[in-house]
């Protein structure tokens, strides 16, 4: 995807969000020339609208302390409307640190000396285009929902509004709870609009307690791979068209605050019944506790060969996939804000006539015969 496309796009939605003076500046973060060294230099020199532009490197030094009720260290931490928007979203990656001392008795990396990699205190921040990996909390005792034992990823401060990352790299953080994204302690559905995961990839994030991905938001477009749990992997979001993959476990089951439109699940991921809602989804495991009847419109086991190359992260559907194209319902994807809906996590147009389950919408043709992949 162009860079200079992205930056002109996510400029001007921050802009259009913030209200932002028109001498808006955008800040260069290049860690071997400058002008700004390090990411967290580039936000505190900023004013309120600004861009910080992050060339392409792994952005792993400092740290800075949150204002949090119970407050510990991120790499980046943001405490006014800014647009984050890295050169290209492998090649601009913020790396948080899993801890050395007093590391919970899992060997995860939650711990005393842990780094986030994000933390978000303000209205109208807009993350495009970076890989946020490495990052880890802390894990007292004191309270499992504490900010500080949540988000090792990502972590925004609850209240706050139009929080947005699209485009974006979560991958291989750590925490007590929420090991990929958290957003405050309101877990309402009411509240999930608040925050905004978009076209995003999601992998191999961990927890000690339990929700290794997500919680609090409203995830469009994404795709969730390498995440295990014997227990749950989200207790509050709301997911439309993601794709769940390579991975293992169940979304809460007591809950209403979980909810899930035109979603697809492979692998072993399921559902279980309960107060969790799906609708129009697709689940690779029934059980006893796993019922059609629980929940609108919902298929199981449609099979694991629908995509086009899982090893090279390509969850596009092939045109043998016929569980699952063409069975989403479009008027779920008015649950997306309008300026997202278009794209699916590929860049692929959305056709609204006829909307597949999952992330991806593009159906493709192998070439040189049936493909199948174990």
């Amino acid at each position: 995807m162009n860079t200079k496309l992205i930056v002109k796009a996510f400029f001007g939605a921050a802009v259009a969000l913030t209200g932002a003076r028109l001498s808006a500046e955008t800040r260069v973060v290049d860690k071997l020339h400058g002008p700004y060294f390090s990411v967290q230099e580039a936000v505190d020199a900023a004013s309120e609208g600004d861009t910080v532009l992050i060339k392409n490197g792994v952005h792993d030094v400092g740290g800075k302390l949150d204002e949090f009720t119970t407050a510990m260290s991120n790499r980046v931490y943001v405490t006014k409307s800014l647009t984050l928007v890295g050169e290209s979203k492998e090649g601009a990656i913020i790396k948080g640190a899993h801890a050395t001392e007093g590391v919970d008795d899992m060997g995860l990396g939650c711990g005393a000396n842990a780094v986030r990699c994000l933390g978000i205190n303000a209205d109208n921040v807009v993350v495009s285009n970076l890989t946020l990996t490495g990052g880890a909390t802390h894990n007292t005792t004191a309270g499992n929902d504490n900010e500080e034992n949540n988000g090792g990823g990502v972590y925004v401060a609850n209240g706050k509004k139009g929080i947005v990352l699209v485009d974006c790299i979560i991958s291989n953080n750590v925490a007590r709870r929420a090991g990929a994204f958290r957003y405050g302690k309101t877990d309402g559905a009411g509240s999930h609009g608040n925050c905004l995961l978009v076209r995003t990839w999601v992998h191999a994030n961990k927890a000690v307690d339990r929700d290794p991905v997500v919680r609090g938001c409203l995830a469009a477009f994404c795709l969730f791979t390498g995440h295990y749990s014997s227990g749950t992997i989200s207790y509050a979001a709301t997911f439309v068209n993601c794709t769940f993959a390579d991975g293992f476990g169940r979304n809460h089951s007591d809950t209403a605050n979980v909810r899930g439109y035109n979603c697809l699940f492979a692998d072993t991921w399921f559902k279980d019944d309960g107060k969790a809602q799906w609708s129009n989804c697709a689940f690779n495991k029934q059980d006893a506790t796993t019922t059609s009847t629980t929940n609108a419109a919902c298929v199981f086991n449609p099979g694991y060969d629908l995509f086009m190359a899982p090893p090279l992260v390509d969850y596009r559907l092939h045109n043998g996939a016929t569980a699952v194209i063409g069975k989403g319902d479009a008027s779920f994807l008015e649950k997306i804000p309008e300026a997202y809906r278009t794209l699916d996590f590929y860049g692929h147009a959305v056709d609204t006539a006829s909307v597949s389950l999952g992330c991806a919408q593009e159906i493709v043709t192998p070439t040189g015969g049936t493909i199948t992949f174990a």
